[in-house]
């Protein structure tokens, strides 16, 4: 069994996955709901997502304030090294962006078709929980 550790929802803590899925994702299964809002997830690797992720912290930074209190660890840079100057205009010939984040390749939910590189893949609904519960959509 899955148990989800999500500090932002009214569900218990931990949750098992199945009841996450089902208090999250409540009208999933309305026939009514157009399906451009039904979520999607990107699953990545552990191995690569603690090898490629980096993030500066500026998606929570605005107008020269902070959005919220920054953790106190450091900002999490380990997979800088990996990244194309294309990926996050370092070095780049693109001028004015110093930013250092590829956040973005991993809240992304479009297809990996268009030609960018993508860490994992993505999933509906009812194939994340098919992968990780082995079980059918809730009714």
């Amino acid at each position: 069994k899955t148990e989800v550790l999500d500090v932002d929802t009214w569900l218990p803590y931990p949750c098992m996955l199945e009841d996450y899925l089902d208090g999250s994702f409540p009208h999933a299964n309305n026939p009514e709901l157009d399906p451009n809002y039904l979520p999607s997830f990107r699953v990545v690797s552990a191995w690569d997502y603690l090898k490629y992720f980096y993030s500066d912290r500026m998606h929570m930074f605005k107008q020269g304030k902070w959005l919220a209190v920054p953790p106190k660890y450091e900002p999490i840079m380990n997979g800088l090294e990996f990244a194309q100057p294309s990926e996050n205009g370092l070095g780049g010939k693109e001028g004015g962006n110093t930013r250092a984040s590829n956040l973005e390749m991993y809240i992304d939910m479009t297809s990996e078709s268009d030609g960018r590189e993508f860490k994992g893949r993505v999933l509906s609904l009812d194939e994340f929980r098919a992968t990780f519960t082995g079980g059918m959509p809730s009714k």
